[in-house]
């Protein structure tokens, strides 16, 4: 079995993650948790700006999967004064996910980047 939140696989018997600790068979394995994460498409050169996107990831029994792309943006979202496209993008994915049914959850992570967000739906 594995674990909603952080992926890591666990015994059958078990009740909560070895890993994180999350309850592995109550409530919590009813729903599906979607982490929005940054990554970079397209490497940058001398001449051209890098490429990024914001993914929605779930974590499956078969590992994890992509259920939502934000469009592609040039610039970094951690650069503060260039972020206001990326945050375009970011709200452009997150509005994808409130159309498909998730619902946000909260900031997940040591370290939250402002992208940083949880979603979770009823599993189908």
């Amino acid at each position: 079995m594995f674990c909603v939140k952080c992926g890591t696989q666990n015994p059958d018997d078990a009740n909560f993650c070895s890993k994180c600790g999350t309850p592995l068979k109550s409530d919590q394995a009813q729903w599906e948790i979607c982490q929005i994460e940054c990554i970079e498409v397209k490497e940058g050169g001398w001449f051209s700006p890098a490429e990024y996107q914001f993914v929605a990831r779930v974590t499956t029994p078969k590992g994890p999967i992509i259920v939502a792309k934000s469009p592609v943006f040039k610039e970094p979202p951690y650069d503060r004064q260039k972020e206001k496209v990326a945050r375009a993008a970011f709200d452009a994915l997150v509005n994808s996910l409130l159309s498909d049914g998730w619902e946000y959850v909260r900031a997940e992570g040591e370290f939250v980047w402002w992208w940083k967000h949880q979603f979770r739906r009823k599993k189908q």
